[in-house]
């Protein structure tokens, strides 16, 4: 959640500013400052950023020195991290199943980290990136997560040390493996499960001869939306135990949400207020289709919601509404069970906070309606 520092921050910037809603505005410092959260908690593991979370080159320019790298999952987001002037060494291509084409386009501008989770795959990356490091998507228990990713990625854990001996033969360099406990992981035995079953699937390929150096922890970790979601802290008292059983790997986050998630609020304004059958509904000229669609994956709005107007003012009496988008579509409402001021009214602005992750990235122009322009703060 938002700090009451941070909260101030983007009310003054949101009432100073003339322009027409919706619009985002994001605080880069905010987004160098979870980096340097991240390295502190967790000394041992290099943080490389997803790019998908939030991908504008003002974001990507501001991790820059923070980082070790970036998780990119296609040929435009490579592009994206190489125009910055990062080194192509930097770029992990973590996308475990790519094109032929993403491939050796990858391997051209010089990629050479890969991961793959099927024999399939290890034939692209043998004749379009030869020689390159590679590692193996391990399908991990991540039941747990808000976003379970296991069924579209990961190959069985007992299929990991094969795929990996198949990757040596064909030339490629195996370096170790990946997985993903789910995204927005608030349960914490997840995190040291997964670590040990990696650890142990390290030893066994270590005991067929391969030379394993790296566990990818992918993302997932958490960040507070509301009451009760852990904090990073709580997260890494398991997961630096956990990694602590085998030190002798060199140890990756691909964090995506937890950078991205509080750097950003998006300022909407109130179109209507109507009362529909017994509850207030207010239509507000963002949606989901616009900047909110996980909102069909959480199946939960999960961005807590302020009335710019009343920031700063002692809580009142507050109303139950419905919030739902300005489209000609029936599923555009994101969430029907909003706290705020009872007297809301049309022409107010809120403030949907801890929306820097997984909003913008999503956001199309369906029904004519603009993705939210970005407006940063704290550039340099």
């Amino acid at each position: 959640m938002l700090s009451h520092q941070q909260l101030q921050k983007f009310a003054t910037e949101a009432s100073a500013h003339a322009g027409e809603t919706p619009y985002m505005l994001t605080d880069l410092e905010s987004l160098r400052e979870q980096c340097r959260k991240f390295a502190k908690v967790f000394p041992n593991i290099k943080l490389f950023y997803a790019v998908k979370a939030f991908s504008d080159v003002e974001v990507i320019a501001a991790v820059a020195p923070l980082v070790a790298g970036y998780d990119a999952a296609s040929t435009a987001e490579i592009e994206l991290v190489l125009r910055q002037g990062v080194a192509p060494e930097r770029i992990a291509f973590s996308n475990p199943v790519k094109s032929e084409a993403a491939i050796a386009h990858a391997h051209k501008v010089g990629v050479h980290k890969f991961s793959f989770q099927s024999r399939g795959e290890l034939a692209k990356l043998a004749k379009h990136a030869p020689a390159s490091e590679v590692y193996v998507r391990v399908k991990m228990d991540d039941s747990e997560g808000s976003v379970a990713l296991s069924s579209k990625f990961g190959c069985v854990p007992e299929e990991a040390v094969e795929l990996l001996l198949a990757a040596k033969a064909l030339g490629l360099k195996p370096i170790g493996l990946t997985f993903h406990v789910g995204s927005q992981a608030t349960e914490l035995p997840a995190w040291p499960n997964a670590i040990y079953r990696a650890q142990k699937l390290v030893g066994e390929a270590r005991g067929k001869g391969l030379q394993i150096e790296l566990v990818n922890l992918g993302g997932g970790f958490p960040v507070q939306y509301k009451t009760g979601d852990p904090r990073l802290e709580q997260v890494a008292a398991t997961v630096n135990d956990a990694i602590g059983a085998l030190a002798d790997v060199t140890y990756m986050a691909e964090p995506g949400r937890f950078v991205a998630a509080d750097s950003s609020v998006i300022v909407s304004s109130v179109i209507g207020v109507e009362d529909r059958e017994g509850r207030t509904w207010l239509y507000i000229d963002v949606s989901t289709f616009h900047a909110f669609m996980e909102v069909f994956e959480f199946h939960e709005f999960l961005h807590p919601v302020l009335s710019l107007r009343h920031v700063g003012q002692q809580p009142g009496g507050l109303k139950d509404y419905v919030l739902t988008g300005p489209s000609c579509d029936s599923y555009d409402t994101m969430s029907l069970h909003v706290q705020l001021p009872a007297d809301m009214q049309v022409g107010d602005h809120l403030l949907i906070t801890m929306a820097g992750a997984y909003t913008v990235v999503y956001g199309s122009e369906f029904n004519g309606f603009k993705v939210p322009p970005r407006h940063f703060l704290n550039a340099a």
